[in-house]
This record gives C-alpha cells, sequence and structure tokens, in this order.
C-alpha cells in the first residue's frame, strides 16, 4: 500500500489496518521509551484515520475503507482505542472528543443490551471496543465506561454466540478469523488485571481464560508446529 506522497508508509485503503498499525506504534514508543512511534501513530491517525470520518443521523463514524461506505464496530471500536491512547499520551482534548464521538457510534450502531457488538459477534469486536471502554473509563472515571468494558468483554467468554462447549468458538479459517482470538485475550487480561473492575467479573474471566489456555495446551497438534 506504499503511496509515494504518505512520508508515513502506513496509509491504506482500510482504515482498520492504520488504527491497528497506530496501537502497535504507540505500544512500540510504551516498550521502548521512543517517542518517533508514537509520533509516527500522531500522524498517521490525524491526517488518514479521522480525516474519513464523517457525521450523520447515525452519529460521526469511520468507514471500512476508501470504496465502501460501510461503518462498522470493527472499525470504530480500534479508532476509539487509538484516540483514547492519543489522547492519554498527549492530552490533546480533539482526541478524547473523537474517543467519545466513536465510542457513541458504536454504542448507537452496533451495541445490544446483552453485551453483543455488531453481527455476528466477534472475538476481535467485542474485545476491542471493551478495552476502548476501559480506557475510557480511565480518563474520565466515568463508570458506564467500565460497566460496558466488562459486559462485552464477558459477552465472549460467556455467551453461546462466542463459544462452543464453553470455549471460546471456532471463528473460520481465513486468515483475519484464525487471529482474532490474539485480540481479544490481551484485552481480556487486561480488564482481569484492572484493579477498577468487578471483582466477580475479573474472577470470572480469570477461570474462563485458564481453561481455554489449558484446552489448548492439551490438544495441540504439535507435529504440526514443532517449534
Amino acid at each position: 500500500h506504499r503511496n509515494p506522497s504518505d512520508e508515513t508508509g502506513f496509509l491504506n485503503d482500510f482504515t482498520d489496518d492504520m488504527c491497528w498499525i497506530c496501537l502497535t506504534l504507540i505500544h512500540l514508543s510504551e516498550a521502548t521509551g521512543d517517542e518517533k512511534f508514537a509520533q509516527t501513530a500522531k500522524i498517521v491517525y490525524d491526517k488518514y484515520i479521522i480525516t474519513r470520518a464523517w457525521t450523520d443521523d447515525k452519529g460521526t463514524g469511520l468507514p471500512w475503507n476508501t470504496t465502501q461506505n460501510d461503518r462498522n464496530a470493527c472499525t470504530n471500536s480500534p479508532g476509539c482505542l487509538v484516540a483514547a491512547k492519543l489522547y492519554q499520551r498527549y492530552e490533546d482534548g480533539n482526541y478524547l472528543s473523537d474517543a467519545k464521538k466513536l465510542y457513541e457510534y458504536v454504542v448507537n450502531n452496533s451495541y445490544n443490551a446483552d453485551g453483543r457488538v455488531e453481527e455476528p459477534p466477534l472475538t476481535y469486536t467485542q474485545g476491542t471496543f471493551g478495552e476502548a471502554c476501559r480506557q475510557l473509563y480511565h480518563i474520565t472515571q466515568e463508570q458506564s465506561y467500565m460497566a460496558i468494558a466488562e459486559q462485552v468483554i464477558s459477552y465472549a467468554f460467556t455467551s453461546t454466540r462466542c463459544t462452543n462447549k464453553g470455549f471460546l468458538r471456532d471463528e473460520g479459517t481465513d486468515m483475519n478469523q484464525s487471529i482474532f482470538k490474539a485480540v481479544l485475550i490481551p484485552y481480556a487480561v487486561n480488564l482481569v488485571l484492572d484493579d477498577a473492575a468487578s471483582g466477580t467479573v475479573r474472577n470470572t474471566l480469570t477461570l474462563k481464560l485458564q481453561d481455554n489456555a489449558e484446552a489448548l495446551r492439551k490438544n495441540m497438534d504439535r507435529t504440526q508446529w514443532p517449534a
């Protein structure tokens, strides 16, 4: 996707891909202390992500890509999370305003009262929106954000829509589908480790995480992945 006019190298037709790149860059700065990664994320977000959003009667939301007008939770959830992380780092009120607008878009158009985010509910989307809500809680101290974070991440581990016989279900063999749980699990761990979250929720998620890890350990075909 390299574009000669893009100094970052990360301009992409798919908005969600750029959101994930930004999250990775921010994590790199957090891990290394090197500001250049977060600065690059800031440029990508400011120039190429939030500029794609538009507002109508559904709210302010980001499109999936440059050729389709679909505005879905799998794009607006990581977009919300990027904005929240940038606010925490740079304390620019525009980022918090963006995060709240994208949060409202998901709540008003994709979120359901039972904790399901979009249809079908995917571990990727449940986890990303949950983490965005958790971050918004820590920014604002508004309990409603934490309540939704607990609800949507718990849904992924307890609903029969996301599980099979009590374990996280097979979500498909497509390259994207195969890594959905790699998105959910770290965000679920973040919630478990968060002292501000409900103790009951944290305990339940801990057991679910342990059960899934143990099932994976016992059933992984190591002849296919000897390394």
